[in-house]
């Protein structure tokens, strides 16, 4: 019965999230194909929210360096990993002002978003093109619901396991295989959409991808 409210809840939430347009790679940011997988980003990710942007601070500086920082001010509406701060606090989240030439990404001040990427040396969160920014009306109900929920059939438990997606056919790794081909049982992006990889016993295997 919690799982068929959360699942609920999650839906009402994605209708009334609007859908966003990212902008395309260029080829000096080309991200590793096996990120396509949102579990994939979740175990690479020092942090992980959901969230609305209230504020933008641009560099506008002249000309832009390789230091050149936006910032943007995020209101935590959901916190699933590497997040100290309590839901409805602010955090400053960067990227830097070159964008695509130096691998950046704009966010829009409104817009709420999950978001999954990593600590810069500074200790500041950071996101870039190769991190996961996407509104969760992007999300199928399955993704959805294993990002928000904390038990076994969550993203957070199994990575936290080291069950991770996994390219290739390499028998003596821990995670989740898939083939880059067009065989239906090894679409990618189906298994993104509806499929988790979970801890079974001491080793990992695909949970859901009878749909895929």
């Amino acid at each position: 019965m919690a799982i068929k409210s959360l699942q609920l809840v999650i839906i009402v939430i994605a209708l009334i999230t609007t859908e966003v347009q990212l902008q395309p790679l260029t080829s000096g940011c080309e991200c590793p194909r096996g990120d396509r997988h949102s579990q994939a980003r979740f175990c690479k990710a020092d942090y992980v929210l959901y969230g609305k942007v209230n504020k933008e601070d641009l560099d506008t500086a002249e000309p832009l360096v390789d230091t050149s920082t936006n910032r943007y001010t995020v209101r935590i509406l959901a916190a699933m990993k590497g997040v100290r701060e309590r839901v409805g606090s602010d955090i400053i989240i960067e990227s830097p002002a070159r964008g695509f030439e130096n691998c950046g990404r704009r966010l829009t001040v409104g817009e709420s978003y999950i978001l999954m990427g990593n600590n810069g040396v500074d200790g500041k969160k950071k996101i870039y093109i190769c991190d996961l920014v996407t509104q969760l009306s992007n999300f199928s109900t399955d993704e959805a619901f294993y990002l928000f929920t904390r038990g076994l059939y969550s993203y957070r438990f199994n990575c936290a396991r080291r069950c991770n997606i996994l390219t290739g056919e390499s028998k003596g790794s821990r995670g989740c295989h898939f083939k880059f081909d067009d065989s239906k049982k090894d679409n990618l992006g189906c298994l993104a959409r509806h499929a988790l990889c979970k801890r079974q016993r001491r080793g990992c295997i695909w949970y859901n991808d009878d749909k895929c």
